[in-house]
């Protein structure tokens, strides 16, 4: 090749000016966004590979899927329980209780789901997110359990000034909401005295903190003040702070940190990761169930403040379910964590 003192030729894009690059958007994105559709439809290889790699994690662990499955049925089925007992109990000294457990155990049974989903689809990362909720929410139903209705009324009473909180952040940036204006001022005057009310005189902060419905759990200090509720105090008074680093690593991928999004970009030296990977099943699967087998656990045991029929029917079934999740936790194998 001869030398030559001409200057390489530079790519179009710089050699473009902005204003003819920002006309070659606007003229050709549509097109391009079309050929997109097409070849996306069209691609039959990315599509038989997707396909391949769920009925690979499904057969991996089908025994261990048939125990998941069962377990999220039967949650399906105590959370309807809980609701006629409810409505043929009515209001009691105890209702409280079940209100807020059945709420927690509602929302715990759309969470396991939600790992399934994912886990089946090959999205890890995703069912670890899940699983730090899982988890809060197990630790949760521990305390609402031994704290019985104070703590119960508590929980369920800073539901709603936490709700009101955010509708009334949306309403004042957006000016629109999901309630009406009306709705909405009549919340924020009954949120205010619900603060009021909660708040405790020794408490370090106020009732609509995060977790300020835990403050009655806090310690005393030296000064004389409650320690603010904090969620690694809330695990470790639940008892369930063995999975204390889990959780520190689950936030890392749910709020995709810089060591998050290396983790869920890399399966290992320069292997990019853009897609469902057959990779960490068990790793998430396992905790998930010990959480749900322990929010069961929670959920059911207190629901009932005394040993009555339908506590030991309920119980019954609890523990049904937590026996197979025992199963599901051996069938999905330690070795690949």
């Amino acid at each position: 090749m001869e030398d030559s003192d001409q200057p390489p030729e530079r790519p179009f894009y710089f050699t473009m000016s902005a204003a003819r690059f920002q006309r070659m958007l606007s003229q050709e994105s549509s097109g391009v966004a079309d050929d997109i559709l097409a070849l996306s439809k069209n691609h039959v290889k990315q599509q038989e590979t997707y396909q391949r790699l769920r009925r690979n994690i499904k057969e991996k662990y089908t025994e261990a899927w048939d125990c998941f499955d069962a377990i999220v049925f039967s949650m399906q089925q105590n959370g309807l329980l809980m609701l006629e007992r409810m409505d043929e109990v009515g209001e009691d000294d105890h209702s409280d209780v079940r209100t807020a457990l059945s709420l927690i155990h509602s929302s715990a049974t759309v969470t396991l789901y939600e790992i399934r989903t994912l886990l089946l689809e090959g999205l890890w990362a995703g069912a670890v997110g899940r699983w730090r909720a899982l988890h809060e929410l197990t630790v949760t139903a521990v305390l609402v359990a031994r704290g019985e209705s104070a703590i119960a009324r508590r929980y369920l009473d800073h539901g709603f000034v936490a709700q009101t909180e955010r509708l009334t952040r949306f309403y004042n940036r957006h000016a629109r909401g999901p309630v009406s204006p009306e709705e909405l001022s009549r919340r924020q005057a009954k949120s205010v005295t619900l603060i009021d009310h909660f708040t405790l005189p020794d408490q370090r902060g106020s009732f609509k903190d995060p977790y300020g419905w835990a403050a009655p759990l806090m310690p005393v200090d030296s000064r004389g003040k409650r320690r603010a509720p904090r969620f690694p105090e809330l695990e470790k008074l639940a008892e369930l702070d063995d999975y204390r680093e889990l959780v520190f690593m689950a936030h890392a991928l749910a709020h995709t940190d810089s060591g998050g999004v290396t983790a869920i970009s890399l399966f290992g030296p320069g292997q990019y990761v853009m897609g469902p990977i057959d990779a960490f099943i068990s790793t998430v699967a396992r905790p998930a169930l010990i959480s749900a087998s322990r929010c069961i656990a929670a959920t059911h045991l207190g629901f009932e403040n005394r040993i009555n029929e339908f506590a030991q029917s309920l119980g019954l079934l609890a523990s049904g379910a937590m026996k197979l999740a025992a199963r599901a936790v051996d069938l999905f194998p330690l070795e690949e964590q």
